[in-house]
């Protein structure tokens, strides 16, 4: 091996490159997760998840859109999901 390819093939394990999720498929994520849970549709299951990705206000949002939330709970036919762990998926999913 010449010595350019090993200096590069150096720097670049050093470097230890991690890719970053990107928002949509953050908001997959979670759609699916708040789905398994609680069985609501995919609309708004996905809209509430982009909701929490993008920090936005989730009770306004409940109220305006009529999404299926109560006091910061989701609830659906197959149970509820508190967002705060909808908010501790995306920080144990994150890394």
């Amino acid at each position: 091996m010449d010595p350019l390819t090993s200096t590069v093939l150096r720097r670049f394990l050093a470097f230890k490159y991690e890719p970053k999720e990107s928002k949509q498929s953050k908001v997959d994520r979670l759609m699916r997760f708040i789905r398994e849970k609680t069985g609501i549709g995919r609309g708004p299951a996905e809209d509430i998840a982009d909701a929490v990705i993008r920090n936005r206000d989730l009770e306004r949002l409940a109220l305006q859109k009529s999404w299926p939330m109560q006091g910061g709970v989701i609830e659906g036919p197959k149970g509820t999901l508190g967002i705060p762990a909808v908010q501790d998926e995306l920080a144990t999913q994150r890394g």
